[in-house]
Formats: C-alpha cells, sequence, structure tokens
C-alpha cells in the first residue's frame, strides 16, 4: 500500500513540475520566415551554430534555458534558429544561400554573408521589422549578458547609442525588466 502511494505521490510531483515548466524558446524554422517576406511586428533572432561547437550547446543549456530570456524572447523576436554547416539550402530576400568553403570549411552562404565572412560561434544576429541587419554577436553569453543584448535591440538603443556605451549605462531593472511583458 505504501509503495502506491509513494508510485502516486512521485506521478503527480512530476507532472507538477513537468506543467509548470520553464518557458522554451520557441524556434521557427528559416523557410516559415524568410519565405514570407513581410514587414513583421516582431525583430529576428538569428541563432547560428554547429553540432560540435561546445560554447554553442552551453548557450542552449544555459542561457536559452532561463524562463525570462525564452519568454521575452518569444514576445519580442522571431527566433530561426540554423545550422552554420549544414548543406540545406536557404531562401531569404529572393536569394537562394547554398554550401560555400571557407579555409576547408563548408559554411552556408547566409551564414557568410550575415557574419561578415568571421566563422565564430554560437553567434547572434539581430535583423529588424524589414530583414535589415542591425546587429551580430558571436561568443557564449551569461543570462545576464545575454539580456542586456536583448534590451539594448528592442529598447532601440542602437539607433542612437553604441552598445559599447550602453553597457557601461546598462541596468536590468529599467532596461529589460521593464520591457518584459507579463502577456
Amino acid at each position: 500500500m505504501h509503495y502506491k502511494l509513494l508510485i502516486v505521490s512521485f506521478l503527480t510531483l512530476f507532472l507538477v513540475l513537468n506543467s509548470s515548466a520553464q518557458n522554451r524558446i520557441k524556434w521557427v524554422k528559416p523557410e516559415a520566415i524568410f519565405n514570407n517576406n513581410k514587414v513583421s511586428d516582431k525583430y529576428y533572432f538569428l541563432y547560428f551554430y554547429y553540432n560540435d561547437c561546445k560554447w554553442c550547446k552551453h548557450l542552449e543549456t544555459t542561457t536559452f534555458t532561463d524562463d525570462q530570456t525564452a519568454k521575452f524572447i518569444n514576445q519580442k523576436f522571431y527566433p530561426v534558429k540554423i545550422n552554420a554547416v549544414s548543406n540545406d539550402k536557404i531562401q531569404f530576400n529572393d536569394k537562394t544561400y547554398r554550401t560555400v568553403e571557407i579555409d576547408n570549411y563548408d559554411f552556408n552562404e547566409l551564414a557568410v554573408e550575415l557574419l561578415n565572412g568571421k566563422m565564430s560561434f554560437p553567434a547572434l544576429v539581430i535583423l529588424d521589422q524589414n530583414f535589415q541587419k542591425i546587429g551580430v554577436h558571436q561568443n557564449y553569453y551569461n543570462v545576464d549578458d545575454f539580456q542586456m543584448i536583448l534590451a539594448y535591440y528592442i529598447g532601440g538603443h542602437y539607433k542612437k547609442t553604441l552598445f559599447k556605451y550602453y553597457t557601461n549605462n546598462y541596468c536590468k531593472d529599467s532596461h529589460f525588466n521593464n520591457l518584459v511583458s507579463d502577456k
């Protein structure tokens, strides 16, 4: 009898914990976004990675799993996850991007173009609502630094302040937290 009670208790706890799980980034396939070519109400968050990238995996299991960060990305961006070494063709702005060789490595041309040929991962590219590139960040970022980057773009600070100056005056409470919606 105690075993049944223990099993029921365990299952109940598991279901409660699972149902209140963290927000997860809802990645959108590139073709779903890029083939649309309409002006959007959101910015675009492009995450370039490759499978054997240690820091990419670390970013995915730490920073990207933060509840508040994932919620913010889902609310304010169309998040697109792109394997930079994939052989898949990607249609974007009426152009087809294929694989190209750089220093004996194969990369997708879209990654090469958006990263200006600097193939360092993980890489984050921010596009505005009209698919114009407004930012590139290539590194692993902890949650606080990553939220600062997101707030820089969504708060419109990139229009008037260089990022290096923005970082000196950044305050999470007044910049990031004010932009997070409870919706």
